[in-house]
């Protein structure tokens, strides 16, 4: 079994067909570099190693293994050079469509504080990026089995938004296997 191992803070990296003969459920996967997947006791283990490595090392990724229960979660991303989008408004817009869909197809009421985003923009070789994450989150906890079971809601999310902003900004990739 071959493992890399990067000099800071004990991290070790499997290639992925060695990553799922360990014991992964229920602790912080990741993967680097997208070729190599690695694993903690828990998210706060992660971070607090994950986030102290040199820049060029921080080349990490959230891995949500399969048959990984979620939350309903989404990537929404676009290039400034593609769309020329306000964040705000299209913030607004996904939030009131995902408050609408869950009342449409599962009679779930969410507020808007059910719902957590993070941003992650940056410049890119392909050029300026805006990138958020969407989690959503209310007292009564939203789960699917796993997360390719989200894409249906993300396709949802599609239909609703493209009047107004076109619907690749919803990336659906992120539910496919070993994402």
């Amino acid at each position: 079994q071959e493992m890399t191992t990067i000099p800071f803070k004990n991290i070790k990296l499997f290639k992925p067909e060695d990553f799922y003969k360990e014991d992964y459920l229920g602790k912080a996967c990741f993967s680097y570099e997208y070729k190599k997947y690695g694993f903690y006791e828990n998210w706060k283990l992660a971070l607090e190693n994950l986030q102290n490595l040199p820049e060029k090392y921080k080349l990490f990724c959230e891995l949500i293994p399969d048959k990984t229960q979620v939350k309903p979660y989404f990537d929404i991303e676009w290039y400034e050079h593609e769309f020329d989008y306000d964040n705000s408004e299209v913030l607004f817009s996904l939030t009131k469509a995902l408050i609408k869909i869950l009342k449409q197809e599962w009679k779930i009421d969410i507020q808007n504080k059910d719902i957590y985003v993070s941003q992650c923009h940056r410049d890119t070789r392909k050029g300026y990026k805006n990138s958020f994450h969407i989690i959503i989150s209310p007292k009564e906890s939203i789960i699917f089995n796993e997360a390719s079971d989200c894409l249906f809601l993300a396709k949802k999310l599609q239909e609703q938004i493209k009047d107004s902003f076109d619907p690749s900004l919803i990336d659906l990739s992120v539910y496919k296997r070993k994402q």
